[in-house]
């Protein structure tokens, strides 16, 4: 007699399988892309906005917000979006930043 249940597993004990760093890097390509076009569509909103102002904005709409930091920022768009409903584009207008050996 086997100990393994043949019960199915319940929906609400789904397990996510992981992801590849290569879908993980086209997935953060992609967020980029669509954040940098929708950056630029607003650039004229953005140039009046006071230097380092966070922004977050929505990839899938458009739609943006914006704070004094960047966590304010995130705040803000959790509660406009929701909690991992949606992916954001952030940066801090007329602030460059540091990654991975090079001004961005």
């Amino acid at each position: 007699m086997s100990n393994i249940s043949e019960e199915p597993a319940s929906a609400d004990v789904m397990v996510e399988p992981p992801v590849s760093s290569e879908r993980r890097r086209a997935r953060l390509d992609f967020i980029h892309s669509e954040g940098t076009y929708w950056a630029e569509i607003h650039k004229e909103d953005f140039d009046k906005l006071e230097d380092r102002t966070a922004v977050i904005i929505n990839i899938v709409n458009g739609e943006y917000v914006t704070a004094s930091t960047p966590l304010e920022a995130h705040d803000k768009f959790s509660q406009k979006f929701g909690e991992n409903n949606t992916f954001g584009y952030s940066f801090e207008v007329n602030y460059p930043i540091f990654i991975g050996g090079g001004v961005v």
